[in-house]
């Protein structure tokens, strides 16, 4: 999967790729240079988040941004762990809030 585009990609931006599937870039992380984003499938006739979840790697050429979907591999396991433990921080962070109310 690949997506062409010259927009930047961060957190809570919607992208579209080239087979029309669209996502929500919900989490990022950067490992060694390169981005990675936790992205959301948006369903396609209904425009609501699905129970599909996909991790892409961003790659820069030329001016243009690629979006590249990680296979199964042990690296992709290590950024899921990644995006859970920054999960664990905002609800670390929502609930140290509730207390102090």
């Amino acid at each position: 999967m690949n997506n062409d585009t010259s927009m930047k990609m961060e957190k809570d931006t919607m992208i579209t790729l080239d087979d029309n599937t669209t996502y929500v870039l919900l989490d990022e992380t950067e490992v060694e240079g390169s981005k990675y984003f936790f992205a959301v499938k948006i369903d396609e006739k209904t425009k609501n988040p699905t129970t599909e979840y996909e991790v892409f790697e961003e790659e820069v050429e030329n001016g243009d941004t690629y979006m590249s979907a990680l296979d199964e591999s042990d690296f992709k396991q290590a950024i899921m762990i990644d995006f859970l433990n920054n999960y664990m921080g905002v609800v670390g962070d929502i609930l140290d809030e509730t207390e102090e109310n």
